[in-house]
C-alpha cells in the first residue's frame, strides 16, 4: 500500500471518529434517559396551542404538567408536542424523568432514537475501520526479488 492510500485511509478513519463523537453528543440525552430515566404518570396542568418558532411554522402545543418522583418529590415540567398529538387521557400523561434532576422530564412519546441508532452505526463502522487498519499494519511486508531481510 503506498503512502497516498495510507493517508487517505487515515483521514477516513479520523473523519469517522469525528462523526462518532458528534453523534455521541446528540445521542447523550437519549442514553441518559435509557439508563437512568424513570417513567411515571403526570397530571396535566396547562395545554396551550401556539404557532411554531423560527424553524417551524407548524402549530404546536405547550404542555405543562406536575408529577411525583419515586421518592415523593413533587416537580413540574413542560414539553412541546405537535398539535396532532392527542393524549389518551387529557388530564394525565406518561412522562420520563431523571430522578433528582430539575427540568429533566419529557413526555414519553418525545423519544428520539434515530441519533442513538446513528451513534451505534458509527461505532460499528469505526471499530471495523480500526480493525482492518490494524490487521493490515500487522501483515508482513512482501519482499521483492533480490532483497534480503535482516
Amino acid at each position: 500500500m503506498d503512502q497516498d492510500e495510507e493517508l487517505k485511509r487515515f483521514k477516513w478513519i479520523l473523519s469517522s471518529g469525528l462523526v462518532f463523537l458528534i453523534s455521541g453528543c446528540f445521542s447523550y440525552t437519549e442514553l441518559k434517559y435509557a439508563i437512568r430515566g424513570k417513567t411515571t404518570e403526570a397530571q396535566v396542568s396547562e395545554f396551550k396551542e401556539y404557532m411554531g418558532g423560527r424553524r417551524s411554522n407548524s402549530p404546536k402545543v405547550d404542555l405543562r404538567y406536575t408529577y411525583l418522583e419515586a421518592d415523593g418529590t413533587s416537580r413540574g415540567g413542560r414539553d412541546d408536542v405537535p398539535r396532532s398529538w392527542v393524549p389518551d387521557d387529557p388530564k394525565s400523561v406518561t412522562i420520563q424523568y431523571i430522578p433528582g434532576v430539575e427540568d429533566s422530564s419529557r413526555i414519553k412519546a418525545s423519544e428520539r432514537l434515530m441519533p442513538v441508532y446513528f451513534f451505534a452505526a458509527t461505532a460499528l463502522w469505526l471499530g471495523y475501520s480500526i480493525f482492518t487498519l490494524a490487521r493490515e499494519a500487522n501483515t508482513p511486508i512482501a519482499r521483492g526479488p533480490g532483497r534480503r531481510s535482516g
